[in-house]
């Protein structure tokens, strides 16, 4: 038996990451969500967070398909304006950086709830009275 090292050793082939399951999920149900409805969330996240060159890619898209089925589309806004009212995720945190993207507001349920919680808390509207204000159900 030869205990010299390799000269050439071969090299282990890299494991080919890919979406987790929860990615996957998203994008699933994404399909189901109009890409129109998509991009007036995206848009309303822009306007609201100033970014003026923003692109609405894959990821994004997902992100805003599953959000907006689960949420509907008022809630979606509703959680984009909640983000605005963290100082943590708009910049007042040790490291100065804003996590205020599309990805950190819809990246699952807990997210977004927290988001809208804080929404919210600011406007004084339950999920209750918007009800009642909508015709209860009517």
């Amino acid at each position: 038996m030869n205990d010299e090292p390799e000269l050439f050793p071969q090299e282990k082939p890299k494991k080919k990451r890919g979406p987790n399951a929860h990615t996957r999920a998203q994008r699933e149900d994404s399909g189901s969500v109009s890409l129109e409805a998509k991009k007036i969330v995206f848009d309303y996240w822009k306007e609201r967070h100033s970014k003026r060159v923003a692109v609405m890619d894959v990821k994004r898209e997902a992100r805003i398909g599953w959000a907006v089925k689960h949420y509907g589309m008022q809630k979606c806004k509703e959680a984009i304006d909640g983000c605005l009212l963290s100082d943590w995720h708009m910049g007042k945190n040790p490291n100065g950086k804003k996590y205020n993207d599309i990805h950190n507001i819809f990246v699952d349920a807990k997210h977004v709830e927290m988001f809208l919680d804080r929404f919210e808390k600011a406007t004084g509207k339950t999920a209750r009275q918007e009800w009642i204000e909508d015709g209860g159900g009517r």
